[in-house]
């Protein structure tokens, strides 16, 4: 059997008649051909989702995705729509603009087994809605961070000077999120939808009023998020 030639001297692309290194993975054309082959066969990818306007997350196959994994998640799709490698750039400013619009056209760019193709446009619509976990959240269901404070002296002024934090943290914190504060004996109980709040807290009120806090974790199943959550539970003595 006769071997093929390696030299451009010897070996033309049968589409063309150029004179070009022969490639197996080329399927023995040149680059020019090969690009224009599976170029042709790149085409719109139609994307549609849903974007919860309060937290920014959205839902594509059943699944809530940050915005640092919508990225990869598009990619993903794109590539099994197409059969080719991709790369799909979103812009923070394209982000932003899902919430004005509605509808993004991104534009990915495609390779074959190692060779640029081409680029074709993907088109990102999404319904505006809100998720299931900050439907919870702002009905006061969803407790991500459970903090028991508590007084064993001067116990209005503990807790009214504990109260002042929170309220100051809260404010420039906690816009979008819950909170829930009930008065018990000797003390508070606060329930927060966002445990990074309730750590600032923490910290706030051991500086200020020197408080000797003590924090343990529980893991709690949300069948109707489809999530386990991590809630962090905090004993604050002031």
């Amino acid at each position: 059997m006769e071997k093929r030639s390696s030299s451009k001297a010897h070996y033309h692309c049968p589409v063309c008649g150029e004179p070009c290194q022969y490639s197996a993975k080329r399927g023995g054309l040149c680059k020019k051909c090969f690009r224009d082959k599976k170029s042709n066969e790149l085409h719109l990818v139609k994307v549609k989702a849903k974007l919860c306007y309060n937290c920014g997350r959205v839902k594509i196959g059943g699944v809530w995705l940050e915005r640092e994994g919508l990225q990869e998640k598009l990619e993903n799709i794109t590539e099994e729509r197409i059969g080719y490698s991709v790369q799909c750039p979103l812009t923070q400013e394209e982000y932003g603009k899902l919430f004005q619009h509605k509808n993004v056209t991104l534009k990915y760019s495609a390779k074959a087994k190692g060779i640029d193709i081409g680029e074709n446009q993907l088109s990102f619509s999404v319904l505006p809605t809100i998720c299931p976990k900050c439907r919870k959240k702002l009905t006061g269901n969803l407790n991500e961070a459970i903090l028991h404070i508590r007084a064993n002296d001067n116990v209005d002024e503990k807790i009214n000077q504990a109260l002042e934090e929170i309220r100051k943290i809260f404010y420039n914190e906690g816009r979008g999120e819950y909170i829930d504060v009930q008065k018990v004996s000797k003390g508070i109980d606060i329930r927060l939808s966002d445990r990074s709040i309730g750590r600032k807290i923490e910290g706030a009120l051991r500086n200020s009023l020197s408080a000797k806090i003590t924090a343990y974790s529980v893991k709690r199943r949300e069948e109707d998020l489809g999530e386990t959550r991590t809630i962090r539970k905090t004993k604050i003595l002031l």
